[in-house]
């Protein structure tokens, strides 16, 4: 629009970009269950975040909306790692149970991981992300594990004290 002033079409640019990045927060938030959801917009808004802080004619008009997209992205991040910890601790209470065949409950937790990078790279998440969000994981299921063996040696130890 050439008939602007720049100071018109700045304060316009600001207020479209606040409202883009306004109208990604409400989905995730609408969406904080739906994984396939929180990883397009995870990676759509860490993007768009990305273009708007390099952009060196935009990055002063967008502070508002640069804010909103942060939150965008670590509440889709968050969503996504309780999504995944609870689909986990089905397959990880399957897995530490004494009378299951190993292989096949380890197999289910190779399934949840794979079917969770196979979703990160289907929406092409940031590496970055899809690292943070796989240490999660992975610190959530040793976790688990540790508490079970040393809840079971703790039983041991007071099997043998009363006997």
């Amino acid at each position: 629009r050439p008939d602007l002033q720049p100071t018109e079409r700045a304060h316009k640019l600001t207020v479209f970009l606040h409202h883009v990045a306004n109208l990604i927060h409400n989905i995730i938030q609408e969406k904080y269950n739906d994984p396939k959801i929180l990883s397009f917009w995870m990676a759509n808004s860490s993007e768009f975040l990305h273009f708007l802080k390099s952009d060196r004619h935009i990055s002063a008009f967008s502070v508002q909306a640069q804010e909103v997209l942060a939150e965008c992205v670590q509440a889709a991040f968050q969503n996504l790692v309780s999504i995944f910890h609870s689909e986990l601790s089905q397959t990880l209470n399957q897995f530490l149970s004494e009378n299951i065949d190993h292989d096949s409950a380890a197999g289910l937790v190779l399934s949840v991981l794979g079917s969770a990078m196979a979703l990160l790279r289907r929406c092409r998440v940031n590496a970055a992300l899809t690292i943070q969000l796989f240490s999660q994981l992975f610190h959530y299921i040793n976790v688990v594990c540790f508490n079970k063996v040393s809840r079971t040696k703790y039983i041991i130890k007071l099997r043998n004290c009363v006997s």
